[in-house]
């Protein structure tokens, strides 16, 4: 799950160019995912 969150935090990175908000959005989804899946 930590690899999951490093992972999302590059995403945030590259992601910066879009609103903030939907990286977040993005990043909580990604961790739901790694739970659910």
């Amino acid at each position: 799950l930590w690899h999951f969150v490093q992972f999302c935090r590059q995403f945030n990175i590259v992601c910066r160019c879009l609103m903030k908000r939907q990286c977040v959005w993005r990043c909580k989804f990604c961790v739901i995912a790694s739970l659910v899946f």
